[in-house]
């Protein structure tokens, strides 16, 4: 199943709250989407039209339920939304630095108000839902951040080109860095719910990191090209191809998996309201389009 963007352009970035999906890019945009039901998530669309921030490029955006949202850019630009998405103020961060990613904290996490933006050399904390901003000390010189998340129980991590992964406790403000096991340009992290691992991040080319208690295991896969997005469960190429890993299987066994029509170049896996599914996968293309994925028992996509 996939639902057509209502305006053409080049979209990097996607958040979720309860069935509701916002997503941006170039030029500002920002538009809406929904899923049809939380539990069969069997149909996926696009509810309202463009929202124009101003013409900047967006590369993240951040939530959690119930909660504000933030949308980052190039140029230090940043934006807070009340009512997901529908409507945006400027948010004053204080720098001009390319932003990539902004990350809130788990709700049952201490500095619940917590929230925190990455980019090139910078790194912000938000003590008050997105507010206002302080710029933290970069353990690392100059890192080029590209993502951020929160990790209930664990803390915070930030990751970035080089190889570069940084910690914080639940609060996001002392940051220390971890020893990576690559250099590899690190371009996604997420949270972790198959056995053994906290915290999954994935690299550009061919490898993903795990984190088992304060151990980095670097694993290597054995499918060729650039990745796009990852979870436990599925790898997203940039050029398109899916692969699937079964329950309980090694952590780089991955199998490239046909579709009925070829894809487009992606962009995210999205996380939607159970990550423990693994029947059912939701992805946003370069071009907007939201294309959801079943596998069924054949070992097939189908849309």
């Amino acid at each position: 199943m996939v639902a057509e963007p209502p305006a053409p352009g080049t979209y990097r970035a996607i958040d979720a709250s309860i069935d509701d999906f916002v997503i941006a890019g170039d030029g500002g945009l920002v538009v809406h989407a929904g899923v049809g039901s939380d539990i069969e998530l069997d149909t996926v669309h696009y509810e309202s039209g463009v929202i124009d921030l101003g013409g900047a490029t967006i590369r993240g955006l951040g939530s959690r339920v119930y909660r504000p949202m933030l949308a980052v850019g190039d140029g230090g630009r940043a934006w807070r939304s009340e009512d997901v998405g529908e409507t945006w103020t400027t948010v004053s961060v204080g720098t001009s630095a390319d932003l990539h990613a902004v990350g809130f904290s788990n709700f049952d996490a201490p500095g619940v108000d917590a929230a925190v933006i990455v980019g090139d050399g910078v790194l912000l904390h938000s003590a008050d839902q997105g507010l206002t901003w302080t710029s933290r000390p970069l353990p690392v010189e100059g890192a080029r951040l590209r993502d951020v998340q929160h990790v209930l129980g664990v803390g915070w991590f930030a990751v970035g080109l080089d190889g570069v992964i940084l910690f914080a406790d639940n609060d996001g403000l002392q940051w220390t860095a971890e020893a990576s096991p690559t250099d590899r340009d690190l371009l996604r992290v997420h949270e972790s719910f198959d056995a053994g691992a906290s915290v999954l991040v994935v690299a550009r080319e061919g490898e993903l990191l795990l984190r088992d208690g304060d151990r980095w295991t670097a694993v290597s896969l054995d499918i060729e090209g650039e990745l796009a997005d990852a979870d436990a469960w599925t790898l997203a190429m940039r050029d398109g191809r899916i692969a699937r890993r079964e329950f309980g299987t090694e952590a780089n066994a991955y199998v490239p998996t046909d579709v009925d029509e070829p894809l487009p170049p992606l962009e995210r896996i999205v996380k939607d309201s159970d990550p423990l599914d693994r029947d059912r996968t939701l992805l946003l293309a370069q071009d907007g389009r939201l294309i959801l994925l079943a596998h069924t028992k054949q070992r097939r996509f189908c849309r």
